[in-house]
């Protein structure tokens, strides 16, 4: 998997059964994360925690940012930010490299900057909703 901060995404969102394009951005962050389930009692002859692996509960972040246009893509991702009561999507992240990352996405921010009279920036952050794929974009 070679998603690294700073290499170029191309980021999809699912509307009407078709993936469309939301934006080329760059990657702020992109992390999986597997945390481990606390399995300790309060045994005091062991005084080690116990942790149980095979419990945990994958998590997938992402953090992104670029200029974009305001089209369908853009416009759907703005709507489930801000109107809808599940703010999740099906989503697809295409590196530069060929990696892809796809399943349902939370948008948890939304965020536009920049200055007067000159382009905006776009940035937002997701959360999986779902089991993601990883894998290489065919």
């Amino acid at each position: 998997m070679t998603f690294f901060p700073g290499h170029l995404v191309l980021a999809r969102i699912d509307i009407s059964a078709s993936q469309t394009l939301i934006g080329s951005m760059r990657v702020g962050s992109w992390e999986v994360s597997n945390p481990p389930v606390d399995t300790t009692t309060k045994d005091l002859t062991n005084r080690y925690t116990s942790l149980h692996s095979v419990a945990s509960r994958a998590t997938v972040t992402g953090s992104f940012s670029g200029l974009m246009s305001d089209d369908a893509g853009m416009s759907e991702l703005q709507d489930i930010a801000f109107h809808a009561t599940d703010p999740s999507s099906a989503m697809e992240f295409t590196s530069g490299e060929g990696d892809k990352a796809s399943g349902t996405f939370q948008v948890t921010s939304w965020g536009i900057s920049g200055g007067f009279d000159d382009m905006a920036e776009v940035s937002f952050s997701v959360q999986n909703a779902g089991a993601v794929t990883i894998g290489a974009d065919v």
